[in-house]
């Protein structure tokens, strides 16, 4: 009976020191998580502590660009920088839609010549139309007259949403 019950008790030490021995890795492993959290939050702390001394030195300020108007070259039918400051020379349209509403046929959307509201170049003005929910047509002539013959007319323009834009 000794042996059966020295058995028993060395299967419950044993018992006892797995759980103890679990208990000590889990516990080490807790700690070890809370080591790195430590090292990113130091991390963390050094990477602001670099930046607010980036930010701290002044920076060179940033080269005045001065607005200067674009030179069209080669062979040209129209080209309109608005550097006058004018709708001269621009036709306002005066047309209107087929099988619509006369309210909401014309084509009577207002436009002027003016610098974006959020210029990065001063000086550069644009085409800008004025008028909420209305129909915009203008038009202007060429230069001289484009035959289709043998190449393609190319229109290039750029456009710039001032206020986003509504509908299109």
């Amino acid at each position: 009976m000794k042996t059966v019950k020295s058995g028993l008790m060395g299967g419950k030490w044993l018992l006892c020191m797995f759980l103890v021995l679990g208990a000590t890795v889990v516990q080490a492993h807790v700690g070890h998580e809370d080591d790195m959290i430590d090292i990113e939050d130091d991390l963390d702390d050094v990477i602001e502590e670099v930046e607010d001394s980036i930010s701290d030195t002044s920076m060179p300020p940033s080269p005045k660009v001065t607005y200067k108007a674009p030179v069209p070259t080669g062979e040209v039918y129209f080209a309109d920088s608005f550097d006058r400051g004018t709708l001269s020379g621009w036709i306002l349209s005066k047309a209107k839609k087929d099988d619509t509403d006369d309210e909401i046929a014309k084509y009577d959307g207002k436009w002027e010549v003016d610098e974006m509201k959020e210029t990065k170049l001063p000086g550069d003005k644009g085409l800008v139309s004025m008028s909420r929910a209305k129909h915009h047509a203008i038009s202007a002539k060429l230069n001289k007259p484009f035959l289709f013959d043998t190449k393609p007319l190319i229109v290039q323009y750029e456009v710039n949403f001032q206020n986003g834009i509504e509908c299109g």
